[in-house]
């Protein structure tokens, strides 16, 4: 069951949107919606692991970039 879940273009996509709402700490907002694809993207060539993922994630300038609200 579990590799058939990591085959399913569904599934991944919807991790990375798990993922990006976890590493964010908010909802995705419509304006999201390009990078989501582009990771949606990059996690669904083969053999790319969540690691791989979650770096590419995190290596985006918005991630270092981004302000603490008060």
């Amino acid at each position: 069951l579990a590799e058939r879940l990591l085959q399913s273009r569904q599934v991944r996509d919807c991790f990375v949107v798990q993922l990006f709402r976890y590493v964010e700490g908010r909802d995705k907002l419509d304006e999201d919606d390009c990078e989501i694809t582009a990771l949606q993207q990059y996690f669904s060539a083969p053999g790319t692991t969540i690691g791989e993922l979650a770096t590419e994630m995190i290596a985006q300038p918005r991630f270092s970039q981004r302000s603490v609200e008060p």
